[in-house]
């Protein structure tokens, strides 16, 4: 490779950093913006392995065929195109894994993971991507403690992994957490601008050499505990900013995290050009408000798909459906002869009366199983874990007879019922995907029950 002039004269800092806005608007920002935070994140990804703080996931770009992910990729991540070969999910586990641990602070792309024929070539494909995501998604202790020649080390990136993908289908909560996921469709993109950065890319590749500068300027050291120490401090600010608008979005942590560093790196890198007086005062808070809130979506958008994801909340939402669409029913109860009555017991899911919804035990489950089945996805939990995370969460009222039971006895149409009991308004927001997890005070809430609860219910 021909030798590379090194800019250091202020003017052409300004003029390559300029250039690196003008790339932004190659796509919509919300996709270009969190692109850049990780190309520059993954500079220092090794040293802030070292010290304990770093950003742990894998950056995903989905979209379609022909959406513009790969070379939308290639354009922020490859800094070099004359060295680079491109990895795909179409290569052998054990190259994917080695172009992995021999790449260090930088960005490795490993390109297409998509829908595929057969169940087999599906699993094996799920393999890779798990494997991979153990490499990048696990802390720094066992890279801590490894000594030389141990496999961890091999096993650890010491590079941020960008995988693109026409679409993700994870069964598992906890491994889409280690993905941050960004969509992208053909409108996203600004082709009329792509060829143009493309055959500039020479300056783009000169404002990373002297971002790579200004870092050495500080001291590598010195920057990576300042960005780790930043990361301390502002760990849950943009999880808080978001629970202001809405208090019953569930935000897991790893994707708290993988949105602070984003925007952490994003913010210095608009300091960096504010210095470089790329931009002014007022273009840097307006930049600096945009991105913020790109990251709160992101956050907000990643934490609907892995609540998709949770049982809990997938039971309601089968649920819902098969009431929705009349395959499942249930019955009010009237008092007749001091006994209940409906129509059909035998056939309803569960029983309706005085603001309470009973459900029966294996019925209403089963009808939900079968469903999920019909569909193409498996229900993993079973009914006895399901009974317990709702009582867990202080979602079911208890049984006053025998407090550590749920289950509760109803009589209808003279045959007897084991059912779970919810207050109305709790079940309908349950059927809505209302919060699910276990924030407030479970003994408020059921101290407010049994002081609203009749005698009927107390003794019946």
């Amino acid at each position: 490779m021909r030798e590379e002039k090194v800019i250091s004269e202020p003017r052409e800092v300004k003029a390559v950093c300029k250039y690196v806005f003008t790339m932004l608007d190659v796509a919509e920002r919300r996709i270009t913006i969190p692109l850049l935070a990780v190309a520059l994140l993954s500079l220092v990804q090794s040293k802030m392995i070292a010290i304990g703080e770093f950003f742990k996931g894998v950056f995903c770009l989905v979209g379609q065929t022909q959406s513009g992910k790969t070379v939308l990729s290639k354009l922020f991540f490859v800094f070099e195109r004359e060295k680079h070969t491109v990895t795909n999910f179409d290569s052998t586990p054990a190259s994917i894994i080695r172009n992995i641990s021999n790449k260090r602070d930088a960005t490795e792309i490993v390109d297409d993971y998509k829908p595929t024929s057969t169940g087999a070539a599906r699993n094996a494909q799920m393999a890779i991507l798990e494997r991979v995501i153990r490499m990048c998604g696990d802390d720094s202790n066992g890279y801590q403690k490894a000594g030389a020649g141990n496999s961890t080390i091999a096993n650890t990136a010491h590079c941020i992994v960008a995988i693109t993908a026409e679409e993700i289908k994870l069964p598992v909560q906890s491994t889409l957490a280690r993905l941050l996921i960004v969509d992208i469709t053909r409108k996203s993109m600004n082709w009329d601008a792509l060829t143009y950065f493309q055959d500039n890319h020479d300056s783009y590749k000169a404002f990373i050499i002297n971002y790579i500068l200004h870092i050495s300027a500080q001291g590598v050291g010195n920057y990576c505990n300042t960005l780790a120490k930043r990361f301390q401090q502002e760990r849950h600010t943009l999880r808080k900013r978001l629970l202001e608008k809405d208090k019953d979005i569930v935000v897991d942590n790893r994707t708290s995290d993988q949105c602070t560093w984003l925007y952490i790196s994003f913010d210095l890198f608009l300091t960096y050009t504010l210095e470089a007086k790329a931009i002014n005062q007022e273009q840097f808070e307006r930049y600096k408000k945009e991105s913020l809130q790109i990251f709160l979506n992101l956050m907000e958008e990643q934490a609907e798909r892995i609540n998709d994801l949770d049982d809990m909340r997938r039971f309601f939402n089968g649920l819902r459906i098969l009431l929705d669409t009349k395959e499942a029913r249930i019955d009010r109860l009237q008092l007749r002869n001091n006994n209940y009555a409906s129509e059909d017991s035998k056939v309803a899911i569960g029983f309706s009366i005085s603001g309470y919804i009973y459900l029966k035990n294996e019925v209403a489950f089963r009808a939900v199983v079968s469903y999920c089945k019909k569909n193409g996805r498996d229900f993993v939990m079973s009914e006895a874990t399901l009974r317990k995370r709702l009582n867990d969460n202080g979602h079911l009222v208890p049984n006053l007879k025998t407090p550590k039971s749920s289950i509760h006895k109803r009589s209808v149409n003279h045959k007897s019922y084991q059912c779970i009991k919810f207050e109305e308004a709790v079940f309908n927001k349950l059927l809505k995907g209302g919060k699910n997890d276990d924030t407030g005070s479970k003994e408020e809430i059921r101290a407010n029950r049994l002081i609203s609860q009749t005698a009927e219910e107390i003794l019946g």
